[in-house]
């Protein structure tokens, strides 16, 4: 455990100090901002947003940029740590191999979360100040909640998707490659193309996302839910299987 804790501590160092995750973080935040400030700008009868009710302020607050801001940066930055060898001086600190891929899971996640927060606070000031107080606050209904929340959870999923991603292929090219593929081409087409049931609909990744994201109903929420916490821990039990039998480093 106490090994573990320092390769968390050393990896959340190195994005302390890490211009690129700065840059990106900014970025998240910023982007947040602006795509709320531009909600409610454009917010009326032709949108179908409603600022006056907490409903329409729940839509305001999905966030569906800051999850795939940061699912790009961790897999850049691990997918890169293989290409340069940069990710060798922790293999020869320490010879088990899950503890060091543990501590990039748990240091990616815990960014990610924070930067979550940070990105809602940005979104919520941003409808506060161009909104003004409403009748109805946003979080007096359950969608403004669940939107708050899946924007944190989504982020924090996604973060730790890219990092397994990236050390599956220990490319930063293919890890973007392949998650934004599935989830901007691939599960599009096929649900577009074929006539699936709806319950295998409602199973793939980028569908459960999007409810999460979206929040639009607790039933619905927690069951995707369920399915991104199962396909994210088989996903990491089978990069730590992967991992354990290979070279680490070439």
């Amino acid at each position: 455990m106490k090994t573990l804790l320092r390769f968390v501590g050393a990896d959340l160092l190195q994005f302390r100090y890490s211009s690129t995750t700065l840059i990106a973080a900014a970025s998240a935040v910023g982007f947040a901002a602006l795509l709320t400030g531009m909600l409610v700008s454009t917010a009326g009868a032709e949108t179908g947003i409603d600022l006056e009710t907490a409903w329409g302020q729940g839509e305001v607050l999905v966030d569906p940029l800051t999850g795939l801001i940061l699912l790009g940066l961790f897999a850049s930055v691990w997918g890169n740590s293989y290409r340069d060898r940069s990710v060798t001086w922790s293999y020869l600190q320490s010879p088990h191999r899950g503890t060091v891929l543990a501590a990039q899971l748990i240091s990616s996640a815990i960014v990610a979360f924070v930067v979550g927060l940070l990105a809602v606070v940005a979104k919520v000031a941003t409808l506060q100040v161009m909104a003004g107080p409403p009748p109805a606050p946003w979080w007096t209904d359950n969608h403004g909640l669940l939107a708050v929340a899946g924007a944190v959870a989504t982020t924090t999923v996604l973060a730790v998707v890219g990092t397994t991603i990236a050390v599956l292929t220990r490319s930063a090219a293919l890890a973007v490659g392949v998650v934004f593929g599935w989830i901007l081409l691939v599960e599009p087409l096929v649900l577009g193309i074929l006539t699936v049931p709806e319950v295998v609909h409602q199973a793939f990744p980028g569908y459960s996302l999007g409810v999460i994201r979206n929040g639009l109903d607790d039933l619905d929420v927690a069951k995707a839910a369920a399915l991104m916490v199962g396909y994210t821990v088989a996903l990491a039990a089978a990069v730590f299987v992967v991992h354990r039998r290979r070279d680490p480093v070439r």
